[in-house]
């Protein structure tokens, strides 16, 4: 099955064209990726979702990932757990 990571964003006032910018531009084609959406969930409020082939090939995407996160970290809100992102990750044990 595959294996999915979720990222929760808060988009500073403001920011929000610099943030869909950098997701538009960034070189998303990792190996094991199958697919990845950017959702938007409220007023400057996204969460990413990535879809990958397997848990080891969504570990190894991480270093390209957080090389992407580096380009717009400065247009993040911290959320209330006083991180800029909220993370999870794993495998899909049910599918639709």
């Amino acid at each position: 099955m595959a294996a999915f990571n979720i990222v929760k964003y808060k988009v500073k006032p403001g920011m929000e064209e610099k943030f869909l910018q950098v997701h538009r531009d960034a070189k998303w084609p990792m190996e094991g990726l199958r697919r990845g959406s950017l959702v938007q969930t409220g007023a400057g409020a996204y969460c990413f979702l990535g879809e990958w082939e397997s848990a080891q090939l969504a570990a190894a995407g991480e270093a390209p990932m957080v090389e992407i996160l580096n380009q717009f970290i400065d247009t993040l809100e911290e959320l209330p757990s006083g991180q800029k992102t909220d993370a999870v990750f794993g495998d899909s044990i049910i599918d639709y």
